[in-house]
């Protein structure tokens, strides 16, 4: 599955153009989020003590890291496992996610704005980004 995201997140870069003198820059925000649906019971594990316990859980956040083959870094992923029942739930959470982060951007817009043209002018004005592959570097955060 990282692999996939991480190919995924790569193709999106590589679209990516830098906009002539005449075109304003276009804002595209892409969040991803990698989900794994179980069908059967899900158990989250932990140590106690000395102990192992087990409990039945319904979503569950999984941390892998992986060596990008693009950027050549090590990139952390969270993965979301949740059980198919618990579904329309997540997506409740995805919602109201989206609406809280569509909220924050509209309240500092100017700040946005701002920060994107900088970005621009940094890459445009790096003299070294000729070698690079992608935008990834300077547009991943």
């Amino acid at each position: 599955m990282v692999k996939a995201l991480d190919y995924e997140i790569e193709d999106d870069f590589k679209s990516y153009y830098l906009p002539d003198k005449s075109e304003e820059e276009q804002i595209e925000i892409k969040i991803y989020y990698p989900l794994l649906i179980l069908q059967q019971d899900l158990y989250s594990a932990f140590l106690k003590g000395k102990n192992f316990i087990l409990k039945k859980s319904k979503h569950i956040q999984f941390r892998k890291q992986y060596h990008s083959i693009y950027s050549k870094e090590i990139k952390t992923y969270c993965i979301d496992v949740i059980t198919e029942d618990y579904l329309p739930k997540y997506l409740k959470i995805i919602d109201k996610e989206s609406i809280r982060i569509q909220n924050t951007i509209k309240k500092r817009k100017e700040e946005v704005f701002q920060s994107i043209k900088q970005i621009i002018k940094n890459i445009k004005e790096d003299k070294n980004f000729k070698n690079a592959i992608s935008y990834r570097e300077w547009l991943e955060f």
